[in-house]
């Protein structure tokens, strides 16, 4: 999950809208979230990204701020 996350900041940063970006990001071979967090299963598929961030609940992280 750590790894959907820091990716799609990641895209964000980077001008990145949608989640088929945010899939297309994590599949080049010079994308910077391979270099810093190589995904060992390998990217999600976009419809994947999207589901956890429809279940991931802003105020839970909010509270997780360390």
């Amino acid at each position: 999950m750590i790894d959907i996350i820091i990716l799609t900041i990641c895209v964000v940063i980077t001008g990145g809208e949608t989640w088929e970006e945010i899939e297309g990001y994590g599949t080049t071979s010079t994308s910077v979230s391979n270099y810093y967090s190589p995904l060992k299963n390998g990217i999600s598929s976009h419809d994947t990204i999207r589901r956890l961030f429809i279940r991931l609940n802003p105020d839970d992280l909010q509270r997780c701020e360390g």
